[in-house]
């Protein structure tokens, strides 16, 4: 009898130890500091401000030499807007509308409180522009620019996000600096994106969210 309740002791206590060591190897939980978690929930979140920070300052300033001239681009639309379209255009979706990615220079006409009026320099149109410089919305950079697409974001309220950052970055660190050291007659550089247009929309003046500006003296 006495035999017989030490082995079965032993077997308990093998089977003890043995529990105990996969516990040890393989705890069923873990005590995690309040830091360690937030850094967990932070990794693989999407930052719209971090990647529209990124695309300003590395992406973007690559694409300037592709924007297309304004006044061509202008002259092709006013003759033919289905090949301005073919040709300078970047269509969003089937049949939506077309963005425009334009370059050109001119003379600030009128500074007014969401835009400025700039009228190309030259002789034999005359055309205007108008470089939006407050109260920025949509998504004209990313569809103009053609450097990222829809597709490339896991959400689509992602592709939005970036979006409304960039706006952000051009009134608070473009415009804004550049509004208070131009004055009227002055003749300006720009690079900027187009709002969507179809070909129903009038020609001018053209509506363009600037991402590059500079004052030519």
């Amino acid at each position: 009898m006495k035999q017989w309740f030490s082995r079965k002791m032993a077997i308990w206590l093998f089977l003890g130890g043995s529990i105990i060591g996969v516990f040890i190897t393989f705890p069923p939980f873990r005590i995690v500091s309040l830091e360690e978690n937030r850094n967990r929930l932070n990794e693989g979140v999407f930052d719209p401000l971090k990647f529209a920070r990124q695309f300003w300052q590395n992406d973007l300033p690559s694409t300037f030499e592709k924007a297309f001239d304004a006044q061509q681009v202008l002259n092709v639309m006013r003759n033919n807007p289905k090949e301005a379209r073919t040709r300078y255009g970047r269509v969003i979706g089937l049949g939506g509308p077309c963005y425009y990615y334009l370059n050109g220079a001119g003379t600030i006409t009128a500074i007014e409180p969401r835009q400025i009026k700039v009228r190309l320099d030259v002789e034999d149109t005359g055309a205007e522009i108008i470089l939006m410089t407050s109260m920025v919305f949509g998504n004209e950079i990313l569809d103009a620019t053609n450097i990222i697409s829809r597709n490339q974001f896991q959400k689509t309220n992602d592709y939005n996000a970036v979006s409304a950052e960039l706006n952000k970055i051009v009134e608070t660190q473009l415009t804004e600096p550049f509004l208070q050291q131009i004055k009227l007659g002055e003749t300006i550089h720009f690079i900027g994106c187009s709002t969507g247009m179809t070909d129903e929309d009038s020609l001018v003046p053209m509506r363009l969210v600037p991402v590059k500006l500079e004052t030519i003296r």
